[in-house]
Protein backbone atom coordinates (compact mmCIF):
# COMPACT_ATOMS: atom_id res chain seq x y z
CA UNK A 1 0.00 0.00 0.00
CA UNK A 2 2.93 2.61 0.99
CA UNK A 3 4.40 1.53 -2.64
CA UNK A 4 1.35 2.36 -4.25
CA UNK A 5 0.72 5.59 -2.48
CA UNK A 6 4.34 6.67 -3.08
CA UNK A 7 3.82 5.89 -6.79
CA UNK A 8 0.42 7.97 -7.16
CA UNK A 9 2.52 10.96 -5.19
CA UNK A 10 5.51 11.10 -6.88
CA UNK A 11 4.24 13.37 -10.30
CA UNK A 12 3.31 15.89 -7.34
CA UNK A 13 6.46 15.31 -5.58
CA UNK A 14 8.26 16.28 -8.84
CA UNK A 15 6.25 19.12 -9.97
CA UNK A 16 6.52 20.68 -6.17
CA UNK A 17 10.42 20.05 -6.46
CA UNK A 18 10.87 20.88 -10.06
CA UNK A 19 9.02 24.17 -9.72
CA UNK A 20 10.79 25.31 -6.06
CA UNK A 21 14.00 24.93 -7.87
CA UNK A 22 12.93 27.20 -10.88
CA UNK A 23 11.23 29.87 -8.30
CA UNK A 24 14.74 29.88 -6.54
CA UNK A 25 16.09 30.85 -9.66
CA UNK A 26 13.53 33.31 -11.21
CA UNK A 27 12.28 36.19 -10.07
CA UNK A 28 8.79 35.19 -9.23
CA UNK A 29 7.51 39.38 -8.72
CA UNK A 30 8.63 39.85 -12.39
CA UNK A 31 6.71 36.60 -13.72
CA UNK A 32 3.68 37.62 -11.90
CA UNK A 33 4.31 41.03 -13.57
CA UNK A 34 4.66 39.78 -17.07
CA UNK A 35 1.38 37.92 -16.85
CA UNK A 36 -1.46 40.84 -18.46
CA UNK A 37 -4.85 40.71 -19.63
CA UNK A 38 -4.19 41.06 -23.21
CA UNK A 39 -1.78 37.59 -22.65
CA UNK A 40 -4.20 35.70 -20.86
CA UNK A 41 -7.08 36.80 -22.88
CA UNK A 42 -5.15 35.60 -26.18
CA UNK A 43 -3.85 32.40 -24.66
CA UNK A 44 -7.57 31.64 -23.28
CA UNK A 45 -8.83 31.92 -26.92
CA UNK A 46 -5.99 29.94 -28.48
CA UNK A 47 -6.90 27.40 -25.85
CA UNK A 48 -10.23 26.96 -26.99
CA UNK A 49 -10.06 27.31 -30.56
CA UNK A 50 -6.77 23.72 -29.70
CA UNK A 51 -9.40 21.84 -26.84
CA UNK A 52 -11.87 21.85 -30.18
CA UNK A 53 -9.63 20.90 -32.82
CA UNK A 54 -7.82 18.43 -31.57
CA UNK A 55 -10.53 16.73 -30.23
CA UNK A 56 -12.05 16.22 -33.68
CA UNK A 57 -8.66 15.09 -35.11
CA UNK A 58 -8.65 12.42 -32.27
CA UNK A 59 -11.73 11.11 -33.11
CA UNK A 60 -11.07 11.36 -36.17
CA UNK A 61 -8.07 9.23 -35.83
CA UNK A 62 -9.53 6.65 -33.35
CA UNK A 63 -12.61 6.44 -35.56
CA UNK A 64 -10.44 5.47 -38.72
CA UNK A 65 -8.23 3.18 -36.78
CA UNK A 66 -10.55 1.27 -35.69
CA UNK A 67 -13.46 1.01 -38.90
CA UNK A 68 -14.23 -2.66 -38.21
CA UNK A 69 -15.76 -1.23 -34.81
CA UNK A 70 -18.01 1.18 -36.85
CA UNK A 71 -16.64 3.18 -33.80
CA UNK A 72 -18.89 6.82 -34.66
CA UNK A 73 -17.25 9.95 -34.56
CA UNK A 74 -18.81 11.37 -31.51
CA UNK A 75 -18.37 8.46 -29.42
CA UNK A 76 -14.63 8.81 -30.46
CA UNK A 77 -15.10 12.10 -29.30
CA UNK A 78 -17.19 11.51 -26.41
CA UNK A 79 -14.88 8.82 -24.87
CA UNK A 80 -11.43 10.56 -25.86
CA UNK A 81 -12.26 13.57 -24.06
CA UNK A 82 -13.82 11.62 -20.89
CA UNK A 83 -10.11 9.72 -20.53
CA UNK A 84 -8.50 13.35 -20.17
CA UNK A 85 -9.59 13.34 -17.04
CA UNK A 86 -6.83 10.89 -15.90
CA UNK A 87 -4.94 11.61 -18.54
CA UNK A 88 -4.36 15.36 -16.49
CA UNK A 89 -2.25 13.40 -13.56
CA UNK A 90 -0.16 11.12 -16.15
CA UNK A 91 -0.78 10.19 -19.98
CA UNK A 92 -0.32 6.66 -19.65
CA UNK A 93 -3.61 6.99 -17.01
CA UNK A 94 -5.50 8.28 -19.93
CA UNK A 95 -4.43 5.84 -21.90
CA UNK A 96 -5.52 3.20 -20.01
CA UNK A 97 -9.16 4.83 -19.90
CA UNK A 98 -9.20 5.04 -23.26
CA UNK A 99 -8.81 1.48 -23.92
CA UNK A 100 -11.34 0.42 -21.13
CA UNK A 101 -13.76 2.78 -22.92
CA UNK A 102 -12.87 1.33 -26.22
CA UNK A 103 -13.67 -2.16 -25.12
CA UNK A 104 -17.31 -1.41 -23.88
CA UNK A 105 -17.94 1.48 -26.77
CA UNK A 106 -15.93 -0.26 -29.50
CA UNK A 107 -16.23 -3.75 -28.68
CA UNK A 108 -12.89 -4.01 -28.75
CA UNK A 109 -10.97 -6.43 -26.39
CA UNK A 110 -8.32 -5.21 -23.68
CA UNK A 111 -5.40 -6.16 -26.02
CA UNK A 112 -6.50 -4.76 -29.24
CA UNK A 113 -7.78 -1.18 -27.79
CA UNK A 114 -4.61 -1.04 -25.98
CA UNK A 115 -2.73 -1.66 -28.93
CA UNK A 116 -4.60 0.98 -31.35
CA UNK A 117 -4.39 3.21 -28.19
CA UNK A 118 -0.39 2.39 -28.27
CA UNK A 119 -0.29 3.47 -32.17
CA UNK A 120 -1.71 6.57 -32.15
CA UNK A 121 0.69 7.54 -29.47
CA UNK A 122 3.68 5.96 -31.21
CA UNK A 123 2.13 8.17 -34.42
CA UNK A 124 2.56 11.32 -32.57
CA UNK A 125 6.28 10.51 -30.81
CA UNK A 126 7.24 9.57 -34.30
CA UNK A 127 5.98 12.48 -36.43
CA UNK A 128 7.51 14.97 -33.79
CA UNK A 129 10.38 13.11 -34.31
CA UNK A 130 10.68 13.46 -37.93
CA UNK A 131 9.44 17.21 -37.52
CA UNK A 132 13.19 17.52 -35.31
CA UNK A 133 14.82 16.10 -37.72
CA UNK A 134 13.40 18.18 -40.84
CA UNK A 135 14.20 21.23 -38.95
CA UNK A 136 17.58 19.87 -37.58
CA UNK A 137 18.53 19.29 -41.17
CA UNK A 138 17.01 22.31 -42.12
CA UNK A 139 19.22 24.96 -39.67
CA UNK A 140 22.06 22.56 -38.47
CA UNK A 141 22.25 20.62 -35.48
CA UNK A 142 22.76 23.26 -33.26
CA UNK A 143 19.13 24.41 -33.16
CA UNK A 144 18.28 24.51 -29.18
CA UNK A 145 21.85 22.29 -28.96
CA UNK A 146 19.35 19.44 -29.41
CA UNK A 147 21.38 16.17 -29.43
CA UNK A 148 20.88 14.69 -32.70
CA UNK A 149 22.36 11.62 -31.84
CA UNK A 150 19.29 10.89 -29.33
CA UNK A 151 17.01 11.63 -31.82
CA UNK A 152 18.06 9.70 -34.66
CA UNK A 153 18.55 7.10 -32.43
CA UNK A 154 14.71 6.88 -31.66
CA UNK A 155 13.70 7.07 -34.95
CA UNK A 156 15.40 4.48 -35.99
CA UNK A 157 14.57 2.15 -33.29
CA UNK A 158 10.43 3.24 -34.30
CA UNK A 159 11.83 2.51 -38.03
CA UNK A 160 13.33 -0.67 -37.13
CA UNK A 161 10.24 -1.93 -34.67
CA UNK A 162 7.39 -0.81 -37.68
CA UNK A 163 9.42 -2.69 -40.03
CA UNK A 164 9.66 -6.17 -37.74
CA UNK A 165 5.98 -5.71 -37.07
CA UNK A 166 4.97 -5.37 -40.29
CA UNK A 167 6.65 -7.94 -42.14
CA UNK A 168 5.06 -10.61 -43.41
CA UNK A 169 8.17 -13.15 -42.80
CA UNK A 170 8.62 -15.42 -40.10
CA UNK A 171 11.24 -13.62 -37.26
CA UNK A 172 11.65 -16.78 -35.36
CA UNK A 173 9.81 -18.28 -32.42
CA UNK A 174 9.93 -16.08 -29.73
CA UNK A 175 9.70 -13.06 -32.15
CA UNK A 176 6.96 -14.34 -34.14
CA UNK A 177 4.99 -15.16 -30.83
CA UNK A 178 5.74 -11.81 -29.32
CA UNK A 179 4.09 -9.71 -32.99
CA UNK A 180 1.01 -12.14 -32.62
CA UNK A 181 0.11 -10.46 -29.66
CA UNK A 182 -3.21 -8.54 -29.70
CA UNK A 183 -1.32 -5.45 -28.45
CA UNK A 184 0.78 -5.25 -32.06
CA UNK A 185 -2.34 -6.33 -33.86
CA UNK A 186 -3.28 -2.77 -35.10
CA UNK A 187 0.28 -1.84 -36.43
CA UNK A 188 0.71 -5.20 -38.34
CA UNK A 189 -2.86 -5.58 -39.72
CA UNK A 190 -3.81 -2.09 -40.42
CA UNK A 191 -3.71 -1.68 -44.37
CA UNK A 192 -0.88 0.77 -45.35
CA UNK A 193 -2.99 3.30 -46.79
CA UNK A 194 -5.29 3.59 -43.75
CA UNK A 195 -2.24 4.06 -41.88
CA UNK A 196 -0.64 6.65 -43.70
CA UNK A 197 -4.46 8.36 -43.24
CA UNK A 198 -4.05 8.10 -39.76
CA UNK A 199 -0.42 9.35 -39.88
CA UNK A 200 -1.55 12.45 -41.63
CA UNK A 201 -4.57 12.99 -38.88
CA UNK A 202 -2.07 13.07 -36.12
CA UNK A 203 0.79 15.02 -38.00
CA UNK A 204 -2.35 17.82 -38.18
CA UNK A 205 -3.23 16.97 -34.56
CA UNK A 206 0.54 17.72 -34.10
CA UNK A 207 0.90 20.83 -35.98
CA UNK A 208 -1.97 22.32 -33.25
CA UNK A 209 -0.02 21.72 -30.91
CA UNK A 210 2.77 23.16 -31.90
CA UNK A 211 0.45 26.53 -32.88
CA UNK A 212 -0.84 26.22 -29.49
CA UNK A 213 2.94 26.80 -28.02
CA UNK A 214 3.50 29.18 -31.26
CA UNK A 215 0.19 31.74 -29.70
CA UNK A 216 1.54 30.92 -26.25
CA UNK A 217 4.27 32.68 -26.49
CA UNK A 218 3.76 35.08 -29.29
CA UNK A 219 0.39 36.17 -26.54
CA UNK A 220 3.54 37.27 -24.41
CA UNK A 221 5.52 38.61 -27.35
CA UNK A 222 8.06 36.25 -28.02
CA UNK A 223 8.54 34.85 -31.58
CA UNK A 224 10.44 31.94 -31.87
CA UNK A 225 11.73 30.51 -35.06
CA UNK A 226 9.46 27.35 -36.09
CA UNK A 227 13.03 24.93 -36.18
CA UNK A 228 13.47 25.98 -32.49
CA UNK A 229 9.21 25.73 -31.99
CA UNK A 230 9.67 22.13 -33.10
CA UNK A 231 12.45 21.39 -31.37
CA UNK A 232 10.90 22.62 -27.95
CA UNK A 233 7.73 20.90 -28.19
CA UNK A 234 9.62 17.70 -29.66
CA UNK A 235 11.94 17.86 -25.94
CA UNK A 236 8.82 18.61 -23.85
CA UNK A 237 6.99 15.93 -25.74
CA UNK A 238 9.89 13.17 -24.80
CA UNK A 239 10.26 14.59 -21.40
CA UNK A 240 6.33 14.23 -20.75
CA UNK A 241 6.84 10.00 -20.79
CA UNK A 242 8.97 10.52 -17.79
CA UNK A 243 6.10 10.13 -15.44
CA UNK A 244 7.73 12.07 -12.59
CA UNK A 245 5.34 15.35 -13.01
CA UNK A 246 1.69 16.21 -12.91
CA UNK A 247 0.05 17.12 -16.18
CA UNK A 248 3.46 18.46 -17.34
CA UNK A 249 3.83 21.12 -14.52
CA UNK A 250 7.54 21.34 -13.86
CA UNK A 251 9.16 20.12 -16.56
CA UNK A 252 7.23 22.21 -18.94
CA UNK A 253 8.68 25.21 -17.02
CA UNK A 254 12.35 23.66 -17.26
CA UNK A 255 11.64 22.98 -20.92
CA UNK A 256 10.62 26.63 -21.77
CA UNK A 257 13.46 28.28 -20.04
CA UNK A 258 16.11 26.00 -21.61
CA UNK A 259 14.87 25.52 -25.39
CA UNK A 260 13.95 29.25 -25.33
CA UNK A 261 16.19 30.98 -23.25
CA UNK A 262 17.37 33.24 -26.61
CA UNK A 263 13.97 34.41 -27.18
CA UNK A 264 12.73 36.26 -24.06
CA UNK A 265 14.05 36.72 -20.50
CA UNK A 266 13.16 33.70 -17.66
CA UNK A 267 10.72 36.06 -16.16
CA UNK A 268 8.40 36.29 -19.26
CA UNK A 269 9.46 32.12 -20.00
CA UNK A 270 8.15 31.27 -16.82
CA UNK A 271 5.07 33.10 -16.81
CA UNK A 272 3.85 31.82 -20.66
CA UNK A 273 5.02 28.47 -19.34
CA UNK A 274 3.55 27.92 -16.19
CA UNK A 275 -0.25 29.91 -18.12
CA UNK A 276 -0.03 27.40 -20.74
CA UNK A 277 0.18 24.45 -18.68
CA UNK A 278 -2.52 25.50 -16.34
CA UNK A 279 -4.64 26.16 -18.76
CA UNK A 280 -3.95 22.60 -20.76
CA UNK A 281 -4.69 20.95 -17.48
CA UNK A 282 -7.98 23.28 -16.76
CA UNK A 283 -9.45 22.55 -20.03
CA UNK A 284 -8.54 18.54 -20.42
CA UNK A 285 -10.00 18.52 -16.74
CA UNK A 286 -13.00 20.31 -17.92
CA UNK A 287 -13.58 18.48 -20.84
CA UNK A 288 -12.91 15.14 -18.77
CA UNK A 289 -15.32 16.16 -16.12
CA UNK A 290 -18.09 17.08 -18.64
CA UNK A 291 -17.98 13.66 -19.99
CA UNK A 292 -16.86 11.32 -16.90
CA UNK A 293 -20.92 10.12 -17.49
CA UNK A 294 -19.18 7.88 -19.63
CA UNK A 295 -17.41 5.81 -16.49
CA UNK A 296 -20.34 6.38 -14.70
CA UNK A 297 -22.02 4.32 -17.15
CA UNK A 298 -19.56 1.83 -18.11
CA UNK A 299 -19.85 1.21 -14.26
CA UNK A 300 -23.46 0.38 -14.23
CA UNK A 301 -23.75 -1.96 -17.35
CA UNK A 302 -20.82 -3.73 -15.23
CA UNK A 303 -22.74 -4.09 -12.33
CA UNK A 304 -26.12 -4.87 -14.40
CA UNK A 305 -23.89 -7.60 -16.06
CA UNK A 306 -22.74 -9.22 -13.15
CA UNK A 307 -25.90 -9.27 -11.57
CA UNK A 308 -27.40 -11.32 -14.38
CA UNK A 309 -24.75 -13.28 -14.18
CA UNK A 310 -24.67 -14.46 -10.94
Amino acid sequence: MTAQWARRALPFVGSLVILAVLAARVDLGGAVAAVDARSATLLGLALLVYGGVSLVLEGLALARLLPQTRLSLATAMRIKAASYLLAVLHFTLGMGALTLLLRRRAGTDIGRGAGAVLLLAALDLGVLIALCLLCVAWTGTGAAEVRLSVVMGAALAMMVGFVLVRTPRSLGGPLDRMRALPVFEALAATPLPRLVEVAFLRLLFVVTLVGLVNAALRSFGISVPVPDLVVGVTIAALLSVLPIAFGGLGTGQATFLWVFRDYADQETLLACSLLLSIGIIAMRATMGAVFAREYAREARELAAAEALTS
